[in-house]
């Protein structure tokens, strides 16, 4: 007999799925047999948790003439695939399919037939219709399922009707009879989809709650939800180089229990440093490089054991000194006395309630900060703190050392402090290196008793010194300019009982500066500022770039004033021209110009007029004191008496000059001075004898 399938979707988003079956089925005694020939190969359909679906059926039966009536149930049933290729496991996705943990809900149709004498089915070919309603119920895991799907189909005779089974030989009366009927068919291959998300993640119970250096640290792995088939390994693995790692990494789990899958991590004795160290642990697919679904990496961090003070468990105080030399701990002192008793350092340091660094000893250095090496000398330092139990006191296992200071004499008057910086470091290397620096430095103040054999004078009085010189030198004008000197005795800068020598320099170009038998003489050079640094010395064996107790210096700044620009004109000797003549007029600056400076020659009195002669502007060049112009009389064929030209400069914001009269004479008049008379004869001997005729 042959089988057919169909499948459709429903209306209203509800999956629902019809199988066509179609099924021959033998009823009846002596030679009938029933029996179910499947002549399709399977068909494979997938569907999700929570759906529902319909499967119709159609079987052709056959009856003999004399069927007296019985009943046909259908109904539907999973089983679990027989091939191996039907399952798969697959790490990557995290969803690994696992035979139906629970078969569907399915109605279970009976059909009942009437005996052919009472209406019932004729003999020969009967069809029997139907329709099995069937639900996939969602469970707790989120696995990916797989099944057979299967018709069972169960026929009952009445009235002492027979089934022979199919192994019957044809034709043999009544041979291995059953009382009712029973048939499998199979539809198809249904993959069941889980729409859950399959988590993991870590319990709250990682022990100890602080894990450190040597110990383990353990976890729990706890799925959700909880798995039924998965069968997988798992690997664990940290991502130090420091000598962690993961008890029983590897683990073969089949079906994951609610309690988790519990991990460890063995931290060694010493990572070789001595820092915390964050370790992270990470669970994959064994044999991938795949995390578990839905995982995070677990984080554990681990104190560590070798680990130095801290900054502020490093603190120290000072103590004076007793009269035999021994620390006075009733004498807590901040400062320091050069060529005098030592200072007594006394350092703390707190190893903590753990006594870190565990079994090892620390060593203290005093290192020099911004005190000078040769300022001070200590003793007993380094300090060592050992790890004997005796050694450690209160809560917080606190040791006591102490050093001693001295502060040298020296020839230095300038105010110092000392500075040691605290540096801590482990006595094994194989537990790391680095160092750890207290957070505050011993800061000793050096008292110093040295009598400076010279001093500078204040600075006010140093300026009404040089002040009063600059003015003395600078004249009525009360301005300092170039060319002025003054000079300033060394007895008025500085106060000693011994002879000082001085010794002077000047920053810049404005000011000249030289020394001798104790003054010092200072010359203005040119328009500007210079920084005056005088030196005093006094006799002494001691020499040293250092300021010290026979040198001190004053500065002081000088400034050198500029004149204000004043132009004088002046013209020849003898002021008098005749037209047709020139003269040569000069512009003379007071100092150099500091750019090129232009002087307008105006007429601004006497009884000539404009007409009367010509002159261009006289230019001063940058840097120069003079230039230069020619006025020349205008030459005009009227006889006139002479004519007096006064004239004036201009320049820069209305500035003016000192006035020049010039006189002009017409080459007509006979009664000429002798040097016009002289330029006239130079005139006619040029050829200008016709046109002295014309004007007689």
């Amino acid at each position: 007999m042959r089988i057919g399938s169909m499948f459709a979707r429903g209306s209203g988003g509800a999956l629902k799925w019809a199988a066509l079956l179609g099924v021959v089925v033998a009823l009846g005694a002596g030679s009938a047999s029933a029996q179910v020939t499947e002549t399709t190969s399977a068909s494979r359909w997938t569907l999700t948790e929570g759906d529902s679906f319909e499967i119709t059926y159609k079987v052709a039966l056959t009856v003999p003439a004399s069927f007296a009536g019985g009943t046909f149930s259908v109904w539907s049933f999973s089983q679990n695939p027989t091939n191996a290729d039907d399952y798969s496991d697959d790490p990557v996705t995290g969803k690994p399919t696992a035979p139906l943990n629970s078969n569907w809900v399915t109605d279970n149709n009976t059909h009942t037939l009437a005996a052919s004498a009472s209406g019932g089915p004729a003999a020969g070919s009967h069809e029997v219709t139907g329709t099995l309603s069937l639900f996939i119920p969602a469970d707790r895991d989120a696995e990916d399922e797989i099944a057979r799907m299967n018709l069972h189909m169960v026929a009952t005779a009445v009235g002492g009707l027979t089934y022979q089974t199919a192994a019957s030989t044809a034709g043999a009366a009544a041979s291995t009879t059953i009382s009712d009927g029973e048939v499998v068919a199979q539809v198809g291959v249904l993959t069941v989809s889980d729409p859950h998300e399959q988590k993991f993640e870590w319990a709250d119970d990682l022990f100890p709650k602080e894990p450190v250096e040597g110990g383990t640290a353990a976890r729990t792995l706890v799925p959700d939800p909880v798995p039924v088939d998965y069968d997988w390994s798992v690997t664990a693995r940290v991502d130090s180089d420091s000598g962690y790692v993961v008890e029983a990494a590897s683990r073969a789990v089949r079906s994951i229990p609610a309690a988790g899958i519990p991990f460890g991590i063995q931290a060694p004795d010493t990572d070789g440093n001595r820092d915390d160290e964050e370790v992270e642990l990470s669970v994959y697919h064994a044999g991938t490089s795949t995390l578990l679904p839905g995982f995070e990496p677990l984080k554990v961090e681990f104190e560590d054991l070798h680990a130095l003070p801290a900054a502020g468990k490093i603190t120290w105080k000072a103590y004076g000194s007793m009269a035999n030399g021994t620390i006075d701990t009733d004498n807590e002192v901040e400062s320091i006395t050069e060529g005098g008793d030592p200072v007594h350092v006394r350092v703390t340091v707190e190893r903590g309630a753990d006594g870190y660094p565990s079994g090892e000893n620390i060593s203290v250095a005093a290192v020099p900060g911004e005190g000078l090496a040769m300022d001070y000398r200590t003793e007993d330092a380094p300090l060592t703190f050992t790890h004997a139990a005796s050694g450690l006191s209160g809560a917080n296992n606190s040791q006591n050392q102490t050093f001693k200071v001295w502060a040298l004499e020296d020839n230095d008057i300038v105010m110092e402090d000392l500075v040691l910086n605290l540096v801590a470091t482990g006595a094994s290397a194989a537990n790391g290196s680095g160092d750890t620096t207290a957070a505050n430095p011993v800061m000793l103040t050096i008292n110093d008793e040295t009598v400076p054999l010279l001093t500078a004078m204040t600075g006010e009085m140093v300026m009404a010194t040089v002040n009063t010189a600059r003015m003395a030198a600078a004249g009525s004008d009360d301005l300092w300019t170039p060319g002025e000197m003054f000079e300033l005795d060394g007895d008025d800068l500085f106060d000693s009982e011994m002879t000082v020598d001085v010794a002077a320099r000047s920053s810049g170009a404005a000011v000249g500066v030289s020394t001798q038998s104790g003054m010092v003489m200072l010359e203005a050079m040119e328009v500007g500022t210079a920084t005056i640094t005088i030196t005093g010395t006094v006799a002494s064996s001691f020499t040293s770039t250092q300021t010290v107790d026979n040198i001190a210096t004053i500065e002081f700044d000088l400034e050198v004033d500029e004149l204000p620009l004043a132009i004088t004109l002046s013209g020849p000797d003898d002021m008098n021209i005749a037209e047709g003549m020139s003269a040569m007029v000069t512009a003379t600056a007071n100092r150099a110009v500091n750019a090129d400076t232009r002087v307008e020659l105006n007429l601004v009195g006497g009884s000539g007029s404009p007409d009367d002669y010509s002159v261009e502007p006289i230019m001063i060049m940058s840097g120069q004191t003079t230039g230069t112009t020619m006025l020349t009389a205008t030459e005009d064929s009227m006889e006139e008496a002479m004519e007096t030209l006064e004239i004036e400069g201009t320049f820069g914001s209305g500035m003016k000059t000192n006035k020049l009269t010039f006189n002009i004479w017409d080459a007509a008049v006979p009664a000429l001075p002798i040097i016009a008379q002289l330029l006239l004869a130079a005139f006619l001997a040029v050829g200008g004898y016709r046109r002295y005729l014309r004007r007689r």
